[in-house]
């Protein structure tokens, strides 16, 4: 963050939409100041960036898209938000406001710094359980054992569990001892079987008395959109990412390496 003289940073910001700039970005704090400052003159090149930086923490989902609309009231033509994540679900509440939004949105989630200045994932030595061990049930653990979680596998077949954690380490689990399973408070479900998917809708791979344990829930199902879990999580006060979610991120993000073009995501879920 800038803590120089206001006028210099403004004067800078301007001499390079002269120049032709393709975005620049201005903060918060002096945005209303920088508009004044190019009123009636036109910039037909330059995008403005307006961004608000948190380094202590993430707000509250409400606090965030109140954030959002506070900004885009500023005349903007893109939104960035950046804040620090202390915790896993710190994460899931920008990806929420991020696939809700209706304006261009730029969302960064920085992880804590150790005394030697490293970046720490939110899920370092995070407790991350996998339901299933099919094709995302193999990406899933992979993806959190590199961000540093511990990972545990539960399947129907201990077996297929076993084989998986033996390739990529954890432990395993059989899904009939999930719901007694409690190592610890805290931890993440990740549920990427079909179970709950339609037309099984009642169906559910963990009971609801066990989801006091778990601080976020995940299901990659997306059909229905909020399955029996994920809606007894949510009463229970875990905070929940739908698999629609990350359905439609995986579409974006497609669109992108396919056509090399910025995607648009502008969907209400």
């Amino acid at each position: 963050m800038y803590d120089g003289d206001v006028n210099k940073r403004l004067d800078a910001l301007r001499v390079a939409m002269e120049l032709g700039a393709d975005y620049i970005d201005v903060e918060l704090q002096v945005a209303h100041q920088f508009y004044d400052s190019i009123r009636g003159k036109t910039y037909n090149q330059t995008r403005v960036i307006v961004s608000f930086h948190k380094f202590k923490f993430t707000p509250s989902t409400e606090d965030l898209s109140n954030l959002v609309a506070r900004i885009q009231a500023t005349g903007t033509d893109i939104v960035k938000i950046a804040t620090t994540a202390v915790d896993i679900v710190d994460v899931a509440r920008m990806f929420q406001i991020m696939v809700h939004s209706q304006v261009p949105l730029i969302g960064l989630v920085m992880g804590k710094h150790n005394g030697s200045g490293t970046t720490i994932s939110p899920l370092a030595d995070k407790l991350f359980v996998v339901i299933g061990v099919g094709g995302a049930g193999k990406a899933v653990p992979y993806g959190a054992k590199e961000k540093g979680a511990r990972v545990v596998i539960a399947n129907r077949t201990y077996d297929r569990a076993r084989e998986l954690v033996d390739a990529i380490g954890g432990d395993a689990l059989s899904l009939s001892d999930l719901d007694n399973f409690h190592s610890e408070d805290g931890m993440i479900l990740a549920n990427t079987t079909s179970v709950g998917m339609i037309p099984k809708v009642d169906e559910r791979p963990i009971s609801k008395h066990a989801l006091k344990h778990y601080s976020l829930v995940f299901y990659v199902v997306y059909t229905p959109k909020m399955t029996r879990l994920l809606k007894e999580a949510e009463k229970a006060g875990v905070t929940i990412v739908k698999g629609f979610e990350m359905f439609l991120g995986q579409a974006y993000g497609q669109f992108e390496n396919f056509t090399g073009l910025p995607g648009k995501l502008n969907v209400k879920i």
